[in-house]
């Protein structure tokens, strides 16, 4: 994919290209975006009105809005990654293993960084979606208990994860505070 920018014409040289290359995700698939931004300097032989118009001496074309500032994860990548972890049910390390399986080795600190800069701007559709479900007339509440490793104690502890659901909308959101069951967390939910 080649990106030139806006207003090149003969009075512009190309003096090199900056290559940006993203991977990408197609169910089965994993390959690499490669983008390619050609570099311009304005001749030197031009008059110095053109020089004057021409706030800047060199030019590049604009990169693509991707998810997350400096990393090489597209979003497909990210969709992925996070459909695997929460609709197939597969952690991090089975996925990285399958990935491997086809050639691509990911550090699992890497894809930890990626998720959590996901989840951080999937946060303000949370929010949303928690002022719907509030909205309405008719809500349900429950919780769940779900084991959460306590770093503490090196092993499980039961915690609670509490869900409401919109009857009448059929949306729901998970809460969670501390893993706690306790009367305050209902109250100030």
């Amino acid at each position: 994919e080649i990106i030139e920018p806006d207003g090149i014409d003969e009075r512009w040289v190309k003096i090199g290209e900056e290559i940006t290359e993203i991977l990408e995700h197609k169910p089965g698939e994993l390959f690499v975006r490669k983008i390619i931004r050609p570099k311009y300097v304005l001749k030197t032989d031009t008059t110095e009105e053109d020089t004057e118009k021409s706030t800047e001496k060199i030019i590049i074309g604009a990169l693509p809005m991707l998810p997350l500032p400096r990393s090489n994860a597209g979003p497909s990548l990210l969709a992925e990654l996070l459909i695997g972890k929460y609709m197939h049910h597969m952690p991090f390390h089975r996925q990285l293993v399958i990935f491997k399986q086809s050639g691509v080795s990911i550090p699992a600190s890497t894809v930890n960084g990626w998720f959590k800069g996901s989840s951080d701007l999937l946060r303000a559709l949370y929010h949303r979606l928690r002022e719907l479900v509030m909205e309405t007339d008719y809500i349900q509440v429950d919780e769940s208990s779900v084991p959460v490793i306590d770093n503490k104690k090196q092993r499980a502890a039961k915690s609670y994860l509490w869900v409401v659901r919109s009857v009448m909308d059929n949306l729901m959101f998970f809460h969670y505070d501390q893993g706690s069951r306790a009367q305050r967390v209902v109250i100030d939910l």
